[in-house]
C-alpha cells in the first residue's frame, strides 16, 4: 500500500538545527544595523532576537533612551559579544546614542559630543586599517541654527581627523 504524501502533522516533529555562528567574520564584508530603537531598555528580548537573525559587525543605534544608571551590559551582556560606546542625553530620558561592535573588532571611543547627541568611534579591518563609525541624532525639538551650526562644526571636525 503507498502512502498518500507526506503526512500534515506528526506527533514527534524534527527540530530544526540552530544555525552555527560563524567563527570568524569575513574580511570581505561588514555587517551594519542602524536602527532607531526608541527605548532599548523596554526591549532587550526584542534586540537579542533581531541580533541573532542579523548577526551584524556593528550596530548604530539612536533613541537608546539610556542613562547613567543603566549599565551598557545590562542591555548588551557579553554573551552577545559586543563592546558599546555611547552617549546618553543629560537630564531628559529620551534620545542617546550608541556603538556597538562586535569584540574581535576592537572598538574604541574617539570622540564623544557635549554638545549634540554625536559620538565616533574606531573599529579595525586589518592589521594596519581602521574604520571610523559615527552616530549622531538630531532632536526635533531642536531646530535652531545655533545647534545646527554646531553640530555641523562637530561632524566637519570628525571628517577632517
Amino acid at each position: 500500500m503507498s502512502s498518500p504524501g507526506h503526512p500534515q502533522a506528526a506527533s514527534s516533529p524534527k527540530p530544526n538545527k540552530p544555525k552555527a555562528l560563524p567563527s570568524k567574520r569575513q574580511q570581505s564584508s561588514l555587517r551594519i544595523l542602524i536602527i532607531n530603537f526608541q527605548s532599548i531598555k523596554n526591549k532587550r528580548n526584542d534586540l537579542q532576537v533581531l541580533l541573532e537573525s542579523t548577526r551584524p559587525d556593528v550596530i548604530l543605534g539612536t533613541e537608546s533612551w539610556l542613562s547613567d544608571k543603566i549599565h551598557s551590559k545590562e542591555i548588551f551582556p557579553d554573551s552577545l559579544g559586543f563592546n558599546i560606546i555611547r552617549r546618553d542625553r543629560k537630564g531628559d530620558p529620551h534620545g542617546g546614542v550608541i556603538i556597538a561592535a562586535r569584540h574581535d573588532l576592537g572598538l574604541t571611543q574617539s570622540f564623544c559630543s557635549d554638545k549634540t547627541e554625536l559620538i565616533s568611534g574606531n573599529i579595525k579591518i586589518g592589521p594596519r586599517k581602521s574604520i571610523s563609525l559615527n552616530c549622531f541624532y538630531r532632536p526635533p525639538n531642536k531646530q535652531d541654527l545655533e545647534y545646527i551650526d554646531t553640530a555641523v562644526a562637530e561632524i566637519k571636525n570628525l571628517r577632517e581627523k
